[in-house]
This record gives structure tokens, sequence and C-alpha cells, in this order.
């Protein structure tokens, strides 16, 4: 690893990415990954560094590493594809903030129904709480009944508050909930009451 002031002033005059007060993200990316992978006083030392994760030779310098990754796109950071390897050309990509969590190397596995995910993963594809998921499983739960059942709050409404049935055409989706038609008919009517009075009251 190249020294501080190597890092900082060896490819300046070359890329325009690291300008006093106008460093890019994607050059701000490759500064952190060599800081973490480097420097024992980074906060992320212990799990990069200090754990054996380095940075391939190749990416020492910036500009090898831009002609490899590209400009960092908006909303993305780097990622490594196998979080036990090093940073290095075919081991990293530009990845969301939800693959990075997904691609931890403390996430908890499981499996159910032939398949293995992430606890994250399978509360995304079954649309309920990561959560929830979690805590069934720690009350003794099997992990097929941890994902399958429904909670209360979760399970589809048969009534609105009002006791109106929920069902044919007194039902309507918005926003995948749903609503009672009676009711905001009934909404719709008070709101034109009020406003009928309040045009009488100032007339």
């Amino acid at each position: 690893m190249p020294d501080s002031d190597s890092i900082k002033r060896g490819p300046r005059l070359r890329h325009g990415h690291a300008r006093a007060g106008k460093r890019t993200p994607t050059y701000r990316s490759w500064r952190a990954m060599n800081d973490r992978c480097s420097r024992p006083t980074n906060i992320g030392w212990h799990i990069y560094g200090g754990r054996g994760i380095k940075v391939c030779k190749r990416w020492r310098k910036f500009d090898n590493f831009l002609a490899d990754m590209g400009e960092r796109p908006k909303g993305l950071t780097l990622e490594r594809k196998k979080s036990e390897k090093n940073y290095e050309p075919n081991n990293c990509i530009w990845a969301s903030q939800k693959a990075q969590q997904n691609n931890r190397s403390n996430n908890r596995l499981i499996t159910a129904f032939s398949k293995t995910q992430t606890l994250q993963q399978w509360a995304d594809e079954l649309g309920c709480r990561r959560k929830l998921i979690s805590d069934r499983i720690k009350r003794g739960w099997s992990v097929e009944k941890a994902l399958t059942t429904k909670s209360r709050k979760e399970a589809p409404k048969t009534h609105c508050k009002h006791g109106h049935l929920l069902s044919g055409d007194n039902l309507y989706l918005y926003d995948g909930r749903r609503y009672c038609r009676t009711c905001k008919r009934r909404h719709c009517l008070d709101r034109q009451k009020r406003l009928r009075a309040n045009k009488a009251h100032q007339s």
C-alpha cells in the first residue's frame, strides 16, 4: 500500500477526481477501500484489514481502479461478491445498500422449501417483517411455520373499523391496502356538507 502522500497526490493531475474540496464519489470509494484495509486507525479496520482483507496491487493506483470499475453509479457503493476475499477486479461490483446487507459475512442463512436465502431476502419475498420471522424462530417455531404464518396485522381485514364488510362492491384496493367504499362515500358527503355550510356562513 502506498503511503498517505502518494495516495493523495499521485494520480490527482491525471484523472481530475481528487480536486481540493471536490472529490468524486468514485474517488471517495477508492480511498475508503484502501483506508479500511491498510490503516489500523480506521473505524472499519477490524472487519477488513484486521481480518486479512487486502486491496490488490493493481488497485493501489486510482487510475487502474477507475479503468476496471468505471464511474460509481448514483446510489450504489463498492461491494465484494465474496465477502471473505480481497478487493480485486473479478470480486467487486457497484451494488445497492440492500445487496450489501444481504452479502454480509454475519448474515443468517435460512433454508426452507429447498431454497437457501438470508433472513432479509425471505422477508422481502414474503412481504413480511424481518424481525417477525427472527422472533418466531427464536421462540422455537419451525422455519416453515415462521415463514408462512401471517400475523394479525398482516392478515387481510374482513371489516372496516365501522363494521362494514370489505368484499364485493364495497371493497376497493389502493397501494396494497383494503378500503371501504361506504365509509369513503360517507366521508365525501360529510366534506361536501362542511364546504356548503362554510360558503353559506361566509355569504
